[in-house]
């Protein structure tokens, strides 16, 4: 999140290096996970040349992993061992105001999106060659490119390829902020610290502990030496000492306060030993030792093996409101916790129609059975707030959890509405299954709210994968519902499997329902292979989506006459200037409904 002005103000003291240094000596790498994934974005988008506009230059979620991949593979190369690469698993509550900022900038990088976009966009697959290319460099794109967010599910993505590589076991989602951890592990075995974030600088590393920005990299060629990489390096405690600090802690403080202060006038102030204002000791908490949440988190799984691998293989969203139920529990818990009824979720950012409601609302029913499964473990949680766009604005939607259902009936409703889907669309691939059953999702949600399905033909699209042609807003608005609908099948599959590993030894009854869905759920292909765009056609899967998709409809009661309907009404109503945004106003509470009961039903 960083300090404004703390790296351009140190960027004097830090050393101008060539890597390796000592090819004889590995030195530990320790990355930033977040802040890789970030980096791997952009050096991505700068590759897309010939986009057309912000959608064609998006790398697809097979490429951003492998480029994460390719990076820890570079970065060896320089006499660098990868010692271990974390990410965010668990934020305090006093990071709310961030987050809330940063997805409100999101929300408006859309709406202008599409204000300077209102017709459809031309789209088409930017074939990138998929030969090992630098991701080390860091490289500059146009704004043009980068308008609009990173892609959702980016660091999720970027997660589950590193753990199918041969860095698996070195991937961590943690209990805590990635940078605390970095900063942890700098301290224990020394090393450099890659990241993009200058609050590292700020960080005890211990003696030994160096910091090296993403952005400061570059590969060059020395006559003598052949391909190296040049890079500025700063080494904290070193700075500190040639200002006579023991740390530069109160240097960050009182920057924070005042960053127009020069950098002397700065030092000048954190020489003096005098008493500190009340801020102060709260600012430097967070740049101590692991923080007392973290600490917590790590002690209730301390003796549970099989549940803190399984948590640090967990989407650092899911990871967050499972730690958050199980801290919840302990009554030393902190006050920077979260109040004791709710949780927070943070859904990540999709791509939608900003004039209309949100794309995750369609799919809530999934989620509030995933959280609902998260009342087993902790019966004090009964609501989870859910952040997201809401018209032009960030705000909360309260989501009551069904917490009068019996478990076990839930989760048979729910495994017999998803093996009755998935058993009408055995002729499509395993990806097109899902997508298939998403889109009924999707359609069915509509249908309850009084809003029509998206057309067949998108649907057609999206099941197959492709996205090849025009975009028009309604099909980005139902490609993102789509979206939303298969990753909260994905918490639901995730959260699932942490519960089972908690009850797992109890005689509780929802023991058995819930394995034969985690084992259903198991079945859900990577990020990648459900989102990204098709490069190649299966043969036949075009028209055996399209016969799904008319199944489907059908087994809605829905004909594509009434969809047609409906939008052409839709778009009579907006030439004449009135309303046609379907929002949600914010703040209002969601009360968890059965949405498998009913389709189990209808089928």
């Amino acid at each position: 999140m960083g300090i404004p002005h703390l790296t351009h103000s140190l960027s004097p003291y830090g050393d101008k290096v060539v890597l390796p240094q000592n090819p004889a000596n590995h030195e530990n790498a320790i990355i930033d996970g977040p802040s890789l994934a970030y980096h791997v974005f952009y050096v991505c988008i700068a590759r897309r040349t010939s986009a057309r506009n912000a959608f064609e230059a998006t790398p697809t979620y097979q490429e951003l992993g492998q480029a994460a991949v390719n990076w820890l593979e570079q970065i060896e190369q320089y006499g660098l061992k990868i010692k271990s690469v974390f990410f965010d698993g668990l934020l305090p509550l006093s990071k709310q105001s961030t987050r809330l900022s940063r997805l409100q900038s999101y929300a408006n990088q859309l709406v202008t999106f599409k204000a300077l976009n209102k017709e459809d966009l031309p789209s088409r697959m930017d074939i990138v060659q998929s030969s090992k290319f630098d991701v080390l460099t860091a490289v500059v794109s146009s704004n043009r490119l980068k308008a609009l967010p990173a892609p959702p599910f980016l660091v999720p993505a970027v997660i589950e390829m590193l753990l199918e590589s041969r860095f698996s076991s070195l991937v961590s989602v943690i209990p805590g902020e990635a940078d605390a951890y970095c900063a942890d592990a700098a301290r224990k075995y020394g090393g450099v610290i890659f990241t993009s974030d200058s609050d590292l600088l700020v960080h005890d590393l211990g003696e030994s502990g160096k910091v090296i920005l993403f952005r400061d990299l570059e590969t060059i060629h020395l006559p003598s030496r052949g391909k190296c990489l040049k890079t500025q390096e700063y080494h904290p405690a070193a700075i500190a000492k040639r200002f006579e600090l023991p740390n530069l802690v109160k240097l960050a403080f009182f920057m924070a306060q005042d960053h127009h202060k020069s950098l002397t006038e700065n030092t000048r102030l954190a020489a003096k030993n005098t008493p500190m204002s009340a801020g102060f000791a709260e600012f430097a908490e967070e740049y101590g030792s692991l923080p007392k949440l973290s600490k917590l988190a790590m002690t209730r799984s301390m003796n549970e093996t099989k549940t803190v691998e399984a948590l640090s293989r967990l989407d650092p969203r899911i990871s967050e409101i499972v730690h958050l139920v199980r801290v919840k529990e302990v009554q030393e818990a902190p006050s920077d916790l979260q109040d004791s009824e709710n949780l927070n979720m943070y859904l990540p950012f999709i791509i939608d129609d900003p004039t209309r409601t949100s794309a995750w609302r369609s799919d809530v029913s999934i989620r509030a059975q995933a959280y609902s499964l998260l009342h087993v473990l902790n019966s004090s949680v009964t609501q989870v707030t859910e952040f997201e766009r809401k018209g032009t604005r960030v705000a909360g939607t309260v989501v009551e959890l069904d917490t009068t259902t019996d478990p076990s009936t839930m989760l048979e409703d729910c495994l017999k509405a998803l093996q009755q889907d998935l058993a009408q669309h055995s002729s499509l691939s395993r990806a097109a299954r899902w997508r298939a059953v998403a889109m009924k999702l999707v359609c069915q949600s509509n249908l309850d709210n009084d809003k029509p399905p998206p057309l067949s033909s998108d649907i057609s699209r999206l099941v197959t994968g492709s996205r090849e042609g025009v975009l028009s807003w309604s099909f980005i608005h139902a490609s993102g519902q789509m979206q939303a609908s298969l990753y909260s099948l994905r918490m639901l599959s995730q959260i699932s499997t942490i519960v089972h590993n908690l009850l797992e030894g109890t005689s509780q009854e929802i023991l058995s329902p819930l394995q034969k869905l985690i084992t259903l759920l198991h079945d859900l292909p990577s990020l990648r292979e459900l989102l990204d765009e098709k490069t190649s056609k299966v043969d036949g899967e075009a028209e055996a989506a399209r016969a799904a998709v008319l199944s489907t409809l059908q087994s809605l009661g829905i004909t594509q006459d009434t969809a047609e309907t409906s939008t052409k009404k839709k778009k009579k109503r907006k030439k004449k200037g009135e309303h046609t945004g379907d929002r949600t106003p914010p703040g209002v509470a969601w009360r968890s409904k059965n949405m498998f009961s009913n389709l189990a039903q209808k089928d």
